[in-house]
C-alpha cells in the first residue's frame, strides 16, 4: 500500500508541474506577444493564444478541484471545465466587442464576434480537451 501511495503522490506531482508550467507558459507568451506586437506581426498568433488559454484554464480548474477535494465535482470534471471555459471565454469576447465599439482600436485588433470570437472559443476548447486528455491519460 505504501508503494501505491508514493506512486499516487508522484502522479499528482507530475500533473501539478505540468499545469503550473502550462499557466506560466500562457502568461509569459501573452505578455511577450503584447510587448512585441505579435498580434499585428503574426495574425494567426491569436489562435495559438486562445489554445494556450484553454490549456491554462483546464489546468487551473484541475488545481481548484484538487483544493476542494470533492469527488462529485471530480466525476463531472470535463462538463464543469467546458461550461466554465465557455462562460469565461464568452464573457471575454463580449468585453472585447464592447471595447472595440467604445474605444479606439487599430484595425488588426478589432474583433468580429461571429468569426473571431467563435473561432477563438473553439480553439480554446481544443486546448481544454487536449489538457484534459493529458491529465487523465498521460500523467497517470
Amino acid at each position: 500500500m505504501a508503494k501505491n501511495k508514493k506512486s499516487y503522490v508522484k502522479i499528482r506531482e507530475n500533473r501539478l508541474i505540468f499545469i503550473i508550467l502550462s499557466i506560466i507558459l500562457f502568461f509569459g507568451i501573452e505578455v511577450t506577444a503584447r510587448i512585441y506586437d505579435w498580434y499585428r506581426l503574426y495574425p494567426l498568433y491569436d489562435l495559438l493564444s486562445h489554445t494556450l488559454f484553454g490549456i491554462a484554464w483546464c489546468g487551473l480548474y484541475w488545481i481548484i478541484i484538487l483544493i476542494i477535494q470533492d469527488n462529485r465535482i471530480k466525476k463531472t470534471f470535463l462538463k464543469g471545465v467546458t461550461i466554465s471555459y465557455i462562460i469565461v471565454a464568452g464573457s471575454w469576447e463580449i468585453i472585447e466587442i464592447i471595447g472595440d465599439t467604445l474605444l479606439f482600436n487599430t484595425d488588426y485588433l478589432k474583433d468580429v464576434f461571429i468569426w473571431d470570437g467563435l473561432v477563438d472559443m473553439i480553439v480554446g476548447l481544443i486546448g481544454v480537451y487536449i489538457t484534459y486528455y493529458i491529465i487523465k491519460t498521460k500523467l497517470e
